[in-house]
């Protein structure tokens, strides 16, 4: 990709063009998804500045972090059909990865790995082995053309120094901690699950999870209410503290229960003393979730 760490802008045209078919095909939700882009790139890069470790960076190395941010969510244009539904099990990252390695013959380390790695929630994935890797299970689901880019990828890396290794790691974090921070202040992890019962509960499993500072599994969100709490839980994987201090002071936690209950006060026809009952109980176990990750965070 010739000058592409100046020449960002061709780089964008080109993403704008399958943003816009992504967003003709689905609107409603992949107009989110294209405003969700803007604003990673405007959160990472606000967390670039205040995170120390990424101070010292030079002026090229600070626009491939961009370039990083920008890129990350470009294979979702490839996860629909033309009838505008979704490919159920589709790796955006891995499809960005390729995408970008088609079009611009990129092979920029950092750049590729934080597209691919972005939307796993095992980010040690790099550093597997190439036997370890082909064994993963999300790499047996690739096509052929896509285990050999990741293939590729993986060497690379490997073949990289340790200080080399480490940027493209803290590249990938940076990434992931802004994707996941712009999908809590925008609300799009709401949008998959506005199916779900609107009933103030929150199963056992999916709490006992976040407050043993664990993921919660998507398989196991029941209702509404679950969904916030798996939100939440995700406090416990930000990698850098500039994220988690940004979230605690903007009351990211406390919003996000606020929300929850307001949608799911607005969709109850009648609160019965019973359901009145379950919201407080609901509302105290958001509490009890929020403060454990502020006291952990403050101590």
């Amino acid at each position: 990709m010739p000058n592409y760490y100046t020449d960002v802008l061709d780089v964008f045209r080109a993403a704008d063009i399958y943003y816009k078919r992504y967003t003709a095909l689905n609107k409603d939700w992949l107009m989110l998804k294209y405003f969700h882009t803007l604003q990673v790139v405007k959160v990472g890069e606000e967390l670039m500045q205040s995170e120390p470790i990424f101070h010292q960076l030079s002026d090229k190395d600070k626009q491939r972090v961009s370039l990083a941010l920008l890129m990350h969510d470009i294979g979702r244009a490839f996860e629909l059909r033309e009838d505008g539904s979704k490919i159920e099990g589709f790796q955006h990252g891995a499809a960005g990865m390729q995408w970008l390695i088609d079009t611009y013959q990129l092979n920029d380390i950092a750049i590729l790995s934080a597209v691919l790695v972005h939307d796993q929630t095992d980010m040690d994935f790099l550093d597997l082995s190439e036997k370890d890797l082909c064994l993963h299970p999300r790499f047996q689901k690739l096509s052929d053309t896509l285990q050999n880019s990741v293939l590729t990828v993986n060497q690379q890396y490997h073949s990289l120094s340790n200080k080399d290794k480490q940027f493209v790691k803290n590249v990938c974090y940076l990434v992931k901690d802004a994707d996941t921070l712009s999908n809590i202040l925008d609300y799009t992890f709401i949008i998959p699950y506005r199916n779900k019962p609107k009933i103030p509960v929150i199963s056992d499993k999916v709490f006992n999870r976040a407050i043993q500072r664990e993921y919660v599994l998507f398989s196991d969100i029941q209702t509404f209410a679950d969904t916030a709490v798996s939100y939440m839980a995700w406090f416990w994987k930000f990698t850098y503290n500039a994220t988690i201090q940004w979230a605690l002071k903007e009351n990211v936690p406390e919003k996000i229960k606020e929300y929850v209950l307001s949608e799911i006060k607005n969709d109850v026809a009648n609160i019965t003393p019973q359901i009145q009952e379950q919201i407080q109980k609901t509302a105290g176990c958001f509490d009890e979730l929020i403060n454990q990750i502020r006291n952990y965070y403050t101590v």
